[in-house]
């Protein structure tokens, strides 16, 4: 037995509407008004006209080159006007994108046999830090396990000056900008382009999440239509998405780094006049106790933030609100990789809640959802992903959220499936308490994990908490939770109350998120347990 509700049907562009339409129509608007500034990188500006002059000419000299329909790219370079003009072309020569990430010989070689990349596309800097020499073996120092691009058996082209690393051979950006040729792209393109992100280290089975030229323009009208984003936008990010969608109606965008930085990020909106940006929890957190704690004020430019990728918790958002004031307006979406968005809703609204799970609002308009029989949240529509590359087609998505359906339509969380523990025949889901113990004074951030006993053939339940603002030790802020999920106003399930509750000065988080790094935790929990 099944609980679902369907949202309102999307309209028929949605279903004929190509990613080569949508760089067409992308490329049109910015010659509406070629003069005007587009985007903004460090102290670099770019016209709308450049940029639409530079797609072109680039789609032209890939073409020429070689580049067909179908081809996959290995693309390595970082946010900036390059990485657009590049990504644009090579999608509007049907071309498919797959990312140059860290991960180590294995992990890269298992993707690599998978994508099969003919073209290998990305800055001096990566060849130079995955090459045999001094400077790749410092690279791996810090930390960056990257597989060497030069022995890629595909044409290579660099973006920046030459550098050790970089195959002789090599093209360079600076030729693939020389206009010449056919500005139009292959006839035979509209059906392809699409893009790989892999959302999963397994060297054995690694998972590339496929979008094609039917869900990336899908996302994109979705987008448009929810996101309300008028032509006086000021939009700070790095997603690429969102650049298409800001400069088409009118906006400007400024290029944000990968890394965050508090104070660069405030130094930036003020100076750029930056009006909507994209965070995680994390970051947005960051930002508050920072406004608290130094005294400034939230920029005035500053309107709207949305938040993406992990759950954010009541404490937070009450945090937010209670720094930001009311002039900034906070809208929290829900999706991920295979499907975005899934739905979106006010933060002042989602604090308001007072039951149990995570709100995170009805589906928008063009996505179904159900809930199996497991509690399983599954979602379908024209923006989610066709499938896993090598794998059979997608139908319903299958999350891994518990969820379930108020009477008002929307969808409530209430944990992760795959994060479920087991204690003595009971399934203990970490959602379904962790907003709770995140309500307790005292507490910014919680996590459950569980550690394997090779005895009881159980599991151990750890909490592990960070501290918000309080006077509190860590020893009085762990037995202060534990007096509250006992015997306190946050009474829980005693059967899911925690073995050991750990507090640390801050939560492990990584990945393209910053999300709670649940198998970090649970190797510090067994490592403190001696295991």
């Amino acid at each position: 037995m099944t609980t679902s509700t369907t949202s309102t049907p999307p309209s028929t562009e949605s279903d004929t509407f190509t990613l080569l339409q949508q760089i067409e129509r992308f490329l049109d608007a910015l010659g509406a008004d070629p003069h005007a500034e587009a985007m903004r990188h460090r102290a670099r500006t770019v016209s709308r006209g450049e940029l639409a002059r530079r797609v072109r000419a680039v789609t032209a000299n890939l073409a020429a080159a070689g580049l067909a329909p179908g081809d996959t790219i290995l693309f390595g370079v970082r946010p900036s006007f390059d990485s657009i003009v590049l990504a644009l072309a090579a999608l509007r020569c049907g071309a498919r994108l797959t990312f140059v990430e860290p991960g180590g010989r294995d992990v890269t070689a298992a993707r690599y046999a998978l994508t099969k990349p003919s073209w290998v596309i990305a800055e001096s800097v990566f060849y130079l830090a995955s090459s045999r020499g001094l400077f790749g073996w410092l690279a791996r120092r810090r930390g960056l396990h990257l597989a060497r691009l030069s022995a890629v058996r595909a044409r290579q082209v660099r973006v920046g000056r030459w550098l050790p690393g970089v195959p002789l051979r090599a093209g360079s950006l600076a030729d693939l900008e020389r206009e010449r040729g056919n500005p139009q792209p292959p006839e035979d393109a509209a059906a392809s382009g699409s893009v790989v992100v892999f959302t999963s280290g397994t060297t054995g089975a690694p998972k590339g999440v496929v979008h094609d030229a039917r869900s990336i323009p899908a996302a994109a009208q979705f987008t448009d239509r929810d996101f309300l984003l008028p032509s006086t936008t000021v939009m700070y990010t790095h997603k690429l998405q969102a650049f298409l969608s800001v400069l088409e109606n009118g906006g400007r965008c400024v290029v944000a780094p990968l890394g965050w930085d508090v104070a660069e990020f405030l130094a930036d909106v003020r100076e750029h006049g930056v009006t909507h940006t994209f965070m995680v929890p994390s970051q947005i957190w960051e930002l508050a106790n920072h406004l608290a704690a130094t005294g400034e004020s939230v920029p005035s430019s500053l309107r709207q933030i949305y938040l993406q990728a992990a759950p954010a918790t009541v404490p937070v958002l009450e945090r937010v609100h209670e720094v930001l004031g009311d002039d900034v307006r906070v809208l929290c979406i829900y999706g991920m990789t295979e499907v975005a968005p899934i739905s979106m809703i006010d933060s002042r609204d989602k604090v308001r809640d007072t039951e149990e799970g995570d709100l995170v609002g009805p589906p928008i308009d063009g996505v179904e959802v159900r809930v199996d029989e497991r509690g399983e949240l599954h979602v379908r529509g024209p923006n989610c992903f066709p499938g896993y590359l090598g794998h059979d087609p997608v139908d319903w998505h299958a999350t891994g959220d518990l969820a379930k359906l108020d009477e008002r339509g929307n969808i409530v969380l209430m944990g992760r499936a795959k994060d479920m523990l087991l204690r003595g025949g009971f399934n203990l889901y970490p959602g379904l308490y962790e907003d709770t113990i995140g309500r307790i004074d005292g507490v910014g951030a919680c996590a459950i994990v569980g550690v394997p006993d090779a005895v009881t053939a159980d599991e151990e339940v750890v909490l592990f908490v960070e501290p918000h603002d309080t006077t509190r030790s860590h020893d009085e802020l762990a037995q202060h939770v534990a007096n509250e999920l006992r015997a306190g106003g946050a009474r829980i399930d005693p059967r899911a109350l925690p073995d050991r509750i750990v507090v640390v000065d801050r939560i492990a988080r990584g990945g393209r998120s910053n999300k709670i790094d649940r198998i970090a935790l649970r190797a510090i929990a067994a490592d403190a347990d001696g295991r």
